[in-house]
């Protein structure tokens, strides 16, 4: 079996941004670049990772995993691409996510917020 392992960056985590994030925030944040196939598969963008599925990585309960891709959203990490739904069979889908730091399908480096990187 072939390891699967993603960075993390120090200077990303020096950032003012970072450092208020929530510990659950800062906790999910992993767990989603892991979501991430690599550059040759290119799915920054439509990165998924439902709620319930943080909330049982991280070990809480479900509003707080809620609230850490929110609070991820709102300093700049993270952007959803899509929105979570339910669909027509009641089969729900989570959110798809495009992780900022991470290079662009179309060979774009995506534009951090203002702020994010000072």
């Amino acid at each position: 079996m072939t390891e699967h392992y993603t960075q993390k960056m120090r200077n990303v985590m020096e950032k003012p941004a970072w450092q208020a994030l929530s510990t659950t925030a800062q906790a999910l944040y992993p767990w989603l670049k892991l979501e991430w196939r690599g550059p040759d598969n290119s799915n920054n963008g439509p990165i998924r990772l439902s709620v319930r599925q943080a909330a049982a990585r991280l070990g809480v309960g479900p509003d707080t995993a809620y609230h850490a891709f929110h609070d991820l959203q709102r300093k700049g990490f993270l952007v959803a691409t899509e929105a979570a739904r339910l669909g027509l069979e009641g089969a729900a889908k989570g959110a798809c996510y495009e992780i900022i730091e991470i290079m662009l399908p179309h060979g774009c480096v995506a534009q951090i917020q203002e702020g994010f990187m000072s």
